[in-house]
């Protein structure tokens, strides 16, 4: 499998309990991540916010 063809599972915690999902107002989310390019620069992103707690898994 390539890695452009990678199908990601990420999800996003806050640790202080503050809304991630800006439409049901939870603390947390999870998303699909199409390929390890775009998994790298929103891993990137997050790490920047020490509030999250970033977990992520290989679907396909």
């Amino acid at each position: 499998m390539s890695e452009s063809s990678r199908v990601y599972a990420l999800t996003i915690t806050s640790r202080s309990g503050k809304k991630v999902n800006i439409i049901t107002g939870a603390d947390h989310d999870t998303i699909t991540v199409y390929g390890d390019d775009d998994l790298r620069r929103r891993l990137a992103v997050a790490a920047d916010n020490p509030d999250f707690k970033v977990t992520y898994r290989l679907i396909k």
